[in-house]
């Protein structure tokens, strides 16, 4: 027990704080639909989904026809593959993200002997995106390298982003020298065989000396979650070390947008770190979403504001399926509870239909953006936010509703009213002059005369606790 001095305009003030105890609220039956609906309309003939908050499963399913055990390749969806490797040759000491590519490869001469290793994996090395090499089945990794090395470049290293493979293949052979060992045998000692994984490998073309290593693997919708659960856990899992921490905060960093793009495939033409898309980052510059995905329906997303690692598989193109899965991470963002905030209890009365309660953000010392939001209450209703200092659930029952919040000392109450539709966004700015480690507690009860539980005119959210981050 301790005294807490979350002391804010909106926020409690000195209270008694309980330890937490935490529950999800989050409700995802609608993915189900999402998907289901995609199906009919013939966006995709089947799929699968995984998404797990803070190494938790939250939610599977199948849609259509596909199987949970389909073995696919996930073209670019490699990438992330392809930089676990490269980030566990500079782990063991056999590379540094700044080494030049020409240390190794001498053939990369005058400009193109400035390329490094960080430049090759967030294409920014100069080298055009595209090369037959890298599809060349009759010649090995060195080979193609060596090729390559031949054309003209289209920017100088470190100047303009394009998005390809060529880059990623010539680093690819790079590791291979440094280690004295091949790309597949890096790959299935350094990162399949501590995860476990037996399907994945970079064959996803057929056996091959010269493995595709922006685009050339395959595999499950569940060994890859693995892999992506490894680097949402900043490197481990299940207690076995995969990667250094530094080395995953390193395929995180913003790299590219600085600099001028030649040509991207994302839509919202986000920034690019080690093999990896920055999907979303805060106006500060703060990554809060990386992700990958693959032409042949392939995505993968970590949200590091949730602890949330989601994993998409489909056969079919990514342009069809896009839309279906952009929904679906905004479904997951908008349920699951960011670090800082976990849900109390549940919504009341049980018959009436859950009535949801969230935080749009961490909540962090001079977040003034951050806010509240409510969904699913009654149409255009009257309603009080409560908050305070305490977050351990007493559970009273309050005019048909549930009163989660103790009430002495009396929570300090707010009123608001609902949209047509139900929902409401509360701001609560949060200063700078807050610690971190303070807690506090917030709830919602709705006015709804018409509720289904005789002698109710309440219906309550389940309480949220805050902590500041």
């Amino acid at each position: 027990m301790h005294r807490s001095t979350l002391c804010t305009a909106s926020l409690l003030a000195c209270a008694i704080v309980s330890p937490l105890r935490a529950q999800s609220c989050a409700d995802l039956s609608d993915l189900a639909t999402l998907g289901g609906a995609a199906v009919s309309r013939g966006d995709f003939s089947g799929a699968a989904l995984r998404v797990e908050q803070g190494g938790l499963l939250v939610r599977e399913e199948l849609f259509g026809s596909y199987r949970l055990d389909e073995l696919v390749p996930i073209a670019s969806a490699s990438k992330w593959l392809a930089a676990a490797v490269l980030m566990s040759c500079v782990d063991s000491g056999h590379l540094r993200l700044d080494d030049r590519v020409s240390n190794y490869l001498p053939s990369y001469t005058g400009s193109k002997s400035a390329i490094t290793l960080a430049q090759c994996f967030s294409h920014s090395s100069g080298l055009r995106a595209n090369h037959p090499a890298i599809s060349d089945d009759s010649i090995d990794l060195q080979q193609a390298a060596q090729q390559i090395a031949s054309s003209a470049l289209i920017a100088l290293p470190g100047t303009a982003f394009e998005y390809g493979g060529v880059s990623m293949h010539v680093a690819g052979a790079v590791c291979e020298l440094a280690t004295g060992q091949s790309w597949g045998q890096l790959f299935a000692q350094r990162i399949a065989a501590p995860l476990g994984l037996v399907q994945t490998d970079f064959f996803a073309f057929g056996p091959t000396s010269n493995p595709r290593i922006a685009g050339g693997a395959r595999s499950t919708l569940r060994e890859y979650a693995r892999f992506v659960e490894m680097l949402r856990a900043r490197g481990s899992l299940l207690g076995r070390r995969v990667l250094s921490e530094a080395s995953v905060a390193e395929l995180f960093v913003d790299r590219t947008s600085s600099l001028r793009v030649i040509s991207t495939p994302h839509p919202a033409g986000a920034p690019y770190g080690i093999g990896t898309w920055l999907d979303r980052v805060s106006s500060s510059g703060e990554v809060l979403q990386v992700g990958g995905a693959g032409a042949f329906g392939f995505v993968a997303w970590i949200d590091l504001e949730r602890d949330v690692a989601g994993t998409f598989s489909a056969l079919d193109r990514l342009s069809d399926i896009w839309p279906t899965v952009e929904q679906m991470k905004a479904r997951t963002r908008e349920e699951l509870a960011p670090l800082g905030v976990a849900c109390l209890g549940r919504s009341a009365p049980s018959c009436a239909g859950a009535v949801h309660l969230h935080a749009n953000a961490v909540p962090r010392p001079g977040a003034s953006e951050f806010a509240l939001r409510a969904h699913g209450a009654p149409s255009a209703s009257a309603g009080v936010l409560l908050l305070a200092g305490a977050v351990e659930p007493v559970g009273l029952p309050f005019f048909g509703a549930e009163l989660l919040l103790p009430p002495v000392p009396a929570p300090v109450a707010f009123a608001l009213v609902s949209t047509a539709t139900g929902s409401a966004e509360i701001p609560l700015p949060l200063p700078a002059t807050l610690v971190a480690g303070e807690r506090a507690a917030a709830q919602v009860l709705w006015f709804d005369p018409s509720s289904c539980a005789s002698g109710a005119v309440l219906r309550s959210t389940p309480a949220l606790a805050i902590e500041l981050r």
